[in-house]
């Protein structure tokens, strides 16, 4: 009974602060969540996916002659809604429209994820992606480097 006691005042901050989740919840979108949404297969599968998909060509296309090399970072937020549904891809970085439209794509054209989850139900919740691009038109050697 004790030893309870005295672990309550630490308990305490991370109850207020705690996101709860309930049936008035459903279309709220989760920033703290238990379990993450995440692709399916893990991490390691996104990446796969996102290097097999990622298309450069409107953007070598949009290169100036005089550019041999080229690298460009994108910041991006999305929400992943209780059924896995990528929505409201938006940039947190500037970039150009042909990687924006790039990156698009992959989410576009990307499964339905493994939805987050808090307190026992699916809930909508944001999610960050840093995707890297780097081009050498010397070499014909094009990269997509993805980052949380």
């Amino acid at each position: 009974m004790i030893k309870t006691l005295l672990a309550l005042p630490l308990l305490v901050p991370f109850l207020i602060n705690a996101q709860v989740a309930n049936k008035s919840d459903e279309n709220k979108v989760f920033e703290k969540i238990e379990i993450e949404a995440g692709f399916p297969g893990g991490p390691a599968k996104w990446v796969e996916f996102v290097k097999k998909n990622f298309d450069f060509t409107r953007i070598e296309k949009s290169l100036p002659d005089s550019v041999t090399i080229f690298s460009d970072t994108a910041k991006i937020q999305f929400i992943v809604d209780k059924n896995g549904i990528i929505n409201d891809v938006s940039f947190q970085t500037a970039v150009s429209k042909e990687f924006k439209m790039s990156c698009t794509e992959i989410f576009k054209n990307s499964p339905h994820w493994r939805s987050a989850n808090q307190c026992g139900l699916k809930v909508n919740a944001y999610r960050k992606q840093t995707f890297i691009i780097q081009i050498d038109k010397t070499t014909g050697k094009k990269q997509v480097f993805v980052g949380e």
